[in-house]
């Protein structure tokens, strides 16, 4: 199978924000979700084809996605590594090489290869075939 497939950003998924010892993490965030907020327009019901008319999600607030902890960067957390799952082609490693900048750019963090494992690692029961388009998925949760 000769797919591009960047199974995770371990390590951080954060944001570049690094909170003071007086402040708590998330806390200007909150904030700035809050003030701008009579910006946004709620979303309009969900269209046929679009994700949610066929998934339907109850949603998630900031303040319900912080409760989560999400990874931050912060001293023992400070590079993005990425693992890559399968064969790249010479053009696919072309492409993982300018995503990896990109990566380092958008979250000010240096982004290095961790490892690379052939699909064959993947259990059955991670696999899948899309429902509708027959394309081989994997979960990478």
């Amino acid at each position: 199978m000769n797919r591009v497939v960047l199974a995770g950003l371990l390590g951080f998924l954060g944001c570049t924000h690094q909170p003071t010892t007086s402040e708590p993490p998330g806390l200007p965030l909150l904030h700035i979700e809050d003030s701008l907020r009579p910006l946004a327009a709620p979303l309009p019901a969900p269209q046929p084809g679009d994700w949610l008319s066929s998934h339907p999600e109850d949603g998630q607030s900031f303040a319900q996605y912080l409760q989560l902890k999400p990874k931050r960067r912060g001293p023992e957390l400070t590079t993005i590594y990425l693992l890559l799952l399968g064969d790249f082609s010479t053009e696919q490693r072309e492409i993982l090489e300018i995503t990896q900048r990109y990566l380092a750019v958008f979250f000010q963090a240096p982004v290095k290869l961790h490892r690379e494992l052939p699909l064959a690692v993947i259990p059955d029961h991670a696999r899948r075939l899309h429902p509708s388009w027959g394309t081989p998925q994997i979960h990478t949760n």
